[in-house]
């Protein structure tokens, strides 16, 4: 899944049509593009955010890479994920 969402951000950030549906302003595009282009390395961390009902194929909803928040916030959802699990097991 994050190699294909890398992939995604490749193609959006090479077709202007596609920037311009992602609310990419105009004049941030060639610091975006920049950007993508020039850094080595990709990616540090990322976090999934999925919907699941139980029964049908689970949704991606966002994929958050490299936010300054990512670790406070995947530990906590993670912790309460967790807890409501347990909660639920016979």
């Amino acid at each position: 899944m994050h190699g294909m969402c890398l992939e995604v951000v490749d193609i959006v950030v090479r077709d202007p049509k596609l920037m311009r549906l992602f609310n990419i302003p105009p004049n941030l595009w060639p610091a975006v593009k920049k950007s993508w282009q020039e850094e080595k390395q990709k990616d540090f961390l990322g976090r999934f955010d999925w919907s699941w009902d139980g029964v049908n194929q689970p949704k991606l909803l966002e994929y958050n890479g490299d936010t300054p928040s990512l670790l406070l916030e995947s530990g906590k959802i993670s912790k309460d994920w967790h807890r409501d699990i347990q909660s639920q097991l016979p």
